[in-house]
């Protein structure tokens, strides 16, 4: 019986070599350079602090390397409690709503870091995916 289970299993291993053989491969073609997302943008210091793309103003928020502003220490807590802006809307892009309830302010919250992402393209960064330009 383990013979023939053997052979069995052997047999079909065989066959669909010979088939996966006899089966016509697609040729990948040549990798194509990609193409700028954001035109004359090749390095992150060549990125307008708008971005390219997306929400301008948002990019600008996203994009401070430094500033003087002192920063206020809160808590995660703090920030859950904030509410949810009602009348910021793809329509409506006025931002008095959002700097209301905090939108510019610099903030220190001290936490653990439970997971660590890889950063990704994003329209604030003229959409470059190098590490170091996310």
């Amino acid at each position: 019986m383990k013979r023939s289970l053997i052979a069995f299993f052997i047999a079909v291993f065989v066959l669909s070599l010979a088939a996966e053989a006899q089966r016509p491969h697609r040729r990948s073609s040549p990798a194509k350079p990609a193409a700028t997302p954001c035109p004359g943008v090749d390095d992150i210091t060549d990125c307008a602090d708008e971005g390219c793309g997306g929400d301008p103003e948002l990019n600008k928020h996203k994009d401070i390397r430094s500033d003087e502003q002192a920063s206020t220490l809160q808590s995660i807590a703090w920030m859950k409690a904030l509410p949810d802006p009602t009348d910021f809307t793809a329509d409506n892009r006025n931002r008095d709503e959002l700097r209301q309830i905090g939108e510019g302010k610099k903030i220190t919250v001290v936490a653990w870091a439970m997971v660590a992402r890889k950063g990704g393209k994003e329209t604030c960064n003229c959409k470059l995916s190098a590490p170091k330009d996310t």
